[in-house]
């Protein structure tokens, strides 16, 4: 009996793991706009279930040896975890100076030609995907005028309702909202 619960508790384990790793695969997708898994992300995050279950199953006889591989385990996640982590930013901070290069070429490229319909589409692009919708809608509107297509018609409409869309609040802090639960909970243990 214990061995089958050490085995259901290995198996549950090795599938958090693995759950942890595809799920800040996707914090990163999310949070830093990558280009979301690639494959050898997804092989690791097979090879962490598949490791961690057959270490977990010959671990199932030793109970110490199972928490201590599980100790390791938890420690990997958040040394990979912290390692991503570093990796995003360094592609968000990289991304952002070639945005920055690619800004700088089309000004002066519009410098030289105001009617650059390729320098246009690129800052309307980079400003997009920035958030800065209204500079976005003004060289867009500017581009239809020198070139109209669909594309371009397409990306103003969802510019213009991005830039009318208000800004999300600001999250609250996490003392504010500790002291609001405690005051709460102050409250409700006063009216017992």
């Amino acid at each position: 009996m214990d061995i089958v619960l050490y085995l259901l508790y290995s198996y549950g384990f090795s599938i958090g793991c693995t759950l942890a790793v595809v799920l800040l695969m996707e914090r990163g997708r999310r949070k830093y706009k990558t280009n979301g898994s690639s494959p050898p992300d997804v092989l690791l995050a097979a090879y962490t279930f598949i490791l961690l279950t057959v270490v977990s199953t010959i671990g199932a006889a030793k109970p110490g040896l199972l928490l201590a591989v599980h100790a390791l385990a938890v420690c990997a996640l958040a040394i990979w975890f912290f390692r991503m982590e570093h990796n995003y930013k360094i592609r968000r901070s990289e991304k952002y100076l070639q945005d920055e290069e690619t800004i700088f070429s089309c000004l002066q490229k519009l410098r030289q030609d105001g009617n650059c319909g390729f320098a246009l589409s690129k800052l309307a692009d980079i400003y997009f995907e920035r958030g800065d919708y209204a500079a976005a809608v003004r060289i867009l509107e500017k581009l239809i005028k020198i070139e109209p297509s669909t594309r371009n018609e397409w990306q103003l409409e969802q510019a213009k309702k991005e830039a009318v869309k208000p800004p999300p609040p600001a999250p609250e802090p996490t003392l504010v909202r500790f002291a609001r639960l405690l005051r709460g909970l102050t409250r409700k243990s006063r009216q017992l």
